[in-house]
């Protein structure tokens, strides 16, 4: 039997409210610093990261991607 992550899902929806917040916790726990809640970072900082990356595009130090590539990357 293979697990997907419909299957988990499925199971997972059906434990109470605190294991489901629980299991959620760890799971986002497990994925370490490198992912942040956009809404953990203030406007201001938002604002300072998004002209830093227009500014490393515009330097040619990176390319943009389209936001299917992004998702594609993310998958």
């Amino acid at each position: 039997m293979q697990i997907t992550v419909e299957k988990i899902y499925k199971e997972a929806v059906t434990l109470p409210p605190k294991e489901r917040a629980s299991l959620a916790e760890a799971i986002w726990d497990s994925l370490g610093e490198s992912h942040t809640f956009l809404s953990d970072i203030s406007d201001e900082k938002a604002v300072s990261l998004a002209s830093q990356r227009e500014a490393e595009i515009d330097e040619g130090k990176v390319s943009a991607l389209s936001h299917a590539e992004l998702m594609e990357r993310l998958a």
